[in-house]
């Protein structure tokens, strides 16, 4: 978990990823793909850019997170 945090941090002296929208992609990824937990990567990942976002008064609209597709 830890090492997501710094994987976006900077690099050089310098932000890794200047734009906010890409930092929070990014911290995402690295949450969702070094698998930090056994179980529960992808819904950490979402629940962790979600709070950056609205923190940063950002509200994503995400009707259907959650929710099993109905094969309609």
């Amino acid at each position: 978990m830890e090492s997501a945090a710094k994987t976006v941090d900077s690099a050089f002296g310098e932000d890794a990823y200047t734009p906010f929208l890409t930092k929070v992609a990014a911290i995402g990824y690295t949450l969702a793909h070094d698998h930090g937990f056994s179980n529960g990567n992808k819904r950490t990942a979402l629940e962790v850019m979600t709070l950056t976002l609205r923190r940063s008064g950002l509200f994503p609209d995400l009707p259907n997170v959650g929710r099993q597709p109905s094969g309609d």
